[in-house]
């Protein structure tokens, strides 16, 4: 094992040379929708500074499927060619640098790694992955599971994740991509470590991704920085709306209702109404880790932390920021069942709903996999009951 390279200061990172293939491989949750988004706005610039961020969509969804990756409900099927295509446009010869973002390559297995480094590393790749502290990510992960039909509860999930097997979806969704030290092997099989960048996140400088990307591009200071029109459109939930959006899904699983109604009222209705919306300041967000989850996650981010010293990789940051420490005496129990939400997010999800019923699917829709339907995992309901009875008597 190698000892790993230290930046202290990410921002103080050395420019990759002319010629390379920046691989951002996410993985999810760390940020990289709001970078890819100001990428994609800014891609005739970009080229115009020596950098290619191949097109023409925010992150290659088409192209991934014809490798493997699954595309989110409601996209239209993978056109043939995507994956040609985007070959085509990183394979030009010339001194100019390339960026290819995607999170779910970090959910590559090694044959899809292989083929990623194979067919757009070029000459010279660099695999570039953002850390995040296991506390932070998990409580995120789940809320994000949930929107995409995820029915088991905050805890029942968290079972799964920390004490599952890696037969379960809910485990390979979390570990694949942040096991760090198990990606960092998978792609440093194929790249070898050395041309490996792994960045610290850090929640609190929203700024420090893009500035990172400018350094690494050699690009000019605040190229990268500014709000990509999507930044506001896949804001967390808050607990109350996670609850009444889980809820409302359990229902629908348990009578058996058409997928694809599901799909037009939950998905293109409630949900894209809740994201849209502003954060309602009145409720609770996720809560901590309870005890239990919160002794596991100390016990993975110290594995981590003495893993990722030894592998052999650039680190940007401080590895102690990733560390959770021991839990309080008065550590957080399994959060209770939540009995309102505000009469913001009621009407809000009221509104969703009509919204939904009104949706009609954009002709380039046709091959989608909108029928697909979440799948029923403990079904719970009661809650939409509790709302309108309780809205009923104010």
């Amino acid at each position: 094992m190698t000892a790993s390279r230290i930046v202290a200061d990410p921002r103080a990172v050395e420019p990759l040379p002319a010629g390379v293939n920046l691989i951002h491989i996410g993985p999810q949750k760390t940020g990289s929708t709001a970078i890819q988004g100001v990428m994609h706005q800014r891609r005739t610039q970009l080229a115009e500074l020596g950098v290619v961020y191949p097109g023409p969509t925010m992150r290659p969804l088409a192209a991934g499927a014809e490798i493997g990756f699954s595309i989110p409900r409601g996209k239209a099927a993978a056109p043939p060619g995507a994956w040609d295509d985007l070959v085509a446009q990183v394979s030009q010869p010339g001194t100019r640098r390339v960026c290819i973002s995607h999170e779910a390559f970090g959910r590559a297995t090694p044959a899809q790694v292989d083929r990623i480094i194979g067919d757009l590393g070029g000459e010279r790749p660099h695999v570039l992955a953002v850390l995040r502290r296991y506390d932070s990510y998990l409580p995120s992960q789940w809320q994000q599971r949930v929107k995409a039909g995820e029915l088991r509860s905050y805890d029942a999930w968290l079972r799964i994740v920390l004490e599952g097997s890696r037969g379960d979806y809910a485990w390979r969704n979390v570990w694949m991509p942040h096991d760090t030290v198990e990606l960092v092997r998978r792609w440093g099989q194929r790249v070898g470590p050395e041309n490996i960048t792994l960045l610290v996140g850090d929640e609190a400088d929203r700024t420090l991704l893009p500035d990172v990307f400018e350094r690494l591009l050699a690009l000019p200071a605040a190229s990268l920085h500014g709000e990509s029109r999507r930044n506001g459109a896949n804001r967390s939930l808050s607990y109350p709306e996670t609850e009444l959006l889980r809820s409302t899904m359990a229902y629908w699983a348990e009578q058996k209702l058409p997928s694809q109604e599901a799909f037009r009222l939950l998905h293109k209705g409630l949900v894209a109404t809740l994201v849209r919306s502003p954060y309602p300041v009145d409720e609770q967000r996720i809560p901590p880790l309870p005890g239990w989850a919160h002794d596991r996650v100390v016990e993975l981010s110290d594995a981590r932390i003495a893993g990722l010293r030894e592998a052999g990789v650039r680190i940007l940051g401080d590895l102690e920021k990733l560390r959770v420490e021991p839990r309080e005496a008065d550590a957080a129990q399994p959060p209770g069942e939540v009995e309102t939400v505000s009469m913001i997010t009621a009407q809000r999800a009221v509104q969703g709903l009509i919204k939904g019923a009104m949706w009609k699917p954009p002709a380039a829709a046709s091959g989608s996999d909108a029928s697909a339907s979440p799948q029923p995992v403990e079904p719970q309901v009661g809650l939409l009951t509790r709302v309108r009875r309780r809205l009923s008597r104010r």
